[in-house]
């Protein structure tokens, strides 16, 4: 899943967290250090997704900015690949497809 950059860097989700003492939990000192390295992980983010997709195991980049679009990105992603598999229902056996339900 990946959030914009913006909605990162513009320190919301930290000021939320540091201001809703039942969000206090998910803050660190550690974040702000971090958010210096954010070229840095990004750049080590696309580095990581072109050197180890392949073919037949690829990445997939999905935005998790707004739930809905999230959701209807990997149920798109999962039916193409499910179709994909070409998938058939398995033939009845003749013995079974033989009998009679009376």
């Amino acid at each position: 899943m990946h959030a914009e950059p913006v909605a990162r860097r513009t320190g919301g989700a930290a000021a939320q967290r540091l201001q809703d003492p039942t969000k206090n939990w998910k803050f660190s000192a550690a974040d702000l250090a971090k958010r210096k390295q954010w070229d840095a992980y990004v750049e080590a983010y696309r580095v990581m997704l072109e050197k180890t997709s392949t073919p037949w195991a690829p990445w997939y980049v999905v935005p998790a900015d707004r739930n809905s679009v999230r959701n209807a990105a990997v149920t798109e992603l999962l039916v193409d690949a499910l179709d994909r598999l070409g998938m058939e229902w398995p033939a009845l056996d003749p013995a079974v497809k033989a009998l009679t339900i009376e």
